[in-house]
């Protein structure tokens, strides 16, 4: 079983999570070149100064949470590192 949901937190903070009640991760990693995997996710989000969380869930399962602001930075403002 897998659940997607997307919350909002004030106009300020869009939130999208996979969940997985399954197993958790594979025991095997996947073959080197296969995909971008969570490295490549962690660098979008990067790029729009969001954050990504991921790993096993209490209980079992697997979790991918992407925090991302919904304004531009300069509206937030942040200078650009």
């Amino acid at each position: 079983e897998m659940c997607i949901r997307d919350r909002t937190y004030g106009a300020q903070t869009l939130q999208v999570a996979v969940l997985d009640a399954g197993r958790g991760a594979a025991a095997t990693p996947a073959a080197p070149g296969s995909g971008n995997g969570l490295v490549g996710m962690r660098e979008r989000v990067d790029l729009f100064d969001g954050t990504l969380v991921t790993g096993p869930r209490p209980g079992g399962g697997y979790q991918v949470v992407a925090t991302l602001p919904t304004t531009p930075r300069t509206e937030r403002n942040e200078v650009p590192v």
